[in-house]
C-alpha cells in the first residue's frame, strides 16, 4: 500500500495530520483547476483555501475511494460558486446557452481527441487553453476533468453529479468546440507543427 492510499484510510478513520499530507499533495494540482475555471489567479487561490476548508469541516463524511476526486468535487462546486457570484455582479460575460438539453441520450462513440493531444505542440497550447475559455462551462469542466487531471469518466460524474451519458456527451462536445476553434485558427489535423497563421497574431 502506498503512503497516499494509507493517508486516505486515516483520513477515513479522522486522522487531522493525513488530510494536511493530502491536501499539501493536491493543492498544486487544484489550483492548476481552479485557475483554468475561473481564470483569475486571486480567485483560484480563494477558490482552493474555500475547498480546503470546506472539506475540513467536511472531513468525517469522507467513507474512502478516490480522496483526489472528493475534493475536487468541492473544489469545482465552490468554483461554480464563484462564477455564478460574478455573473450576478455583472462581472463576467454571461455563458454560452446550456446545450444539456439537446445532449445525445446515448453514449457517443468517438468522444474525439482529448485536449492533450490536440496541444501536441507548445505553440498550440495557449490557443487550447484560449478555446476552452470560448467553451461552455459544463463542456469546459468535463473536458478538464479528463483531459487535464486524467479522471475517468466514472470519476467525473461523481464530481459533477451527472449521469454517465451525459459525461461523455460534454466532453465530445467540448473536444469538438476547441478543435473548430483551433481549425479557425489556422490549425489543421495531421499537421504536427504549428501553422504561421496560428502563431502570429
Amino acid at each position: 500500500m502506498t503512503d497516499e492510499a494509507r493517508a486516505i484510510e486515516r483520513v477515513a478513520k479522522g486522522d487531522d495530520r493525513a488530510f494536511e499530507e493530502l491536501a499539501t499533495l493536491y493543492q498544486r494540482t487544484l489550483y492548476t483547476h481552479a485557475y483554468r475555471m475561473l481564470a483569475n489567479d486571486a480567485q483560484a487561490e480563494d477558490a482552493v483555501q474555500d475547498a480546503f476548508l470546506l472539506a475540513y469541516r467536511g472531513r468525517h463524511t469522507f467513507r474512502g475511494g478516490s480522496f483526489k476526486a472528493w475534493l475536487f468535487r468541492i473544489l469545482t462546486n465552490r468554483c461554480l460558486d464563484l462564477l455564478r457570484e460574478s455573473k450576478r455582479r455583472g462581472t463576467v460575460p454571461l455563458e454560452p446557452v446550456r446545450a444539456d438539453q439537446d445532449e445525445p441520450r446515448v453514449d457517443p462513440v468517438d468522444v474525439g481527441p482529448s485536449v492533450e493531444e490536440l496541444a501536441s505542440s507548445s505553440e498550440l497550447l495557449r490557443h487550447v487553453e484560449e478555446a476552452l475559455e470560448q467553451v461552455p462551462l459544463e463542456q469546459r469542466v468535463a473536458v478538464l476533468l479528463r483531459d487535464v487531471q486524467g479522471f475517468d469518466y466514472d470519476e467525473i460524474a461523481q464530481i459533477t453529479t451527472s449521469e454517465l451519458g451525459t459525461v461523455k456527451s460534454r466532453i465530445h462536445r467540448g473536444r469538438l468546440a476547441v478543435r473548430e476553434h483551433l481549425i479557425a485558427r489556422g490549425w489543421h489535423p495531421g499537421n504536427p507543427r504549428q501553422p504561421k497563421a496560428v502563431v502570429e497574431e
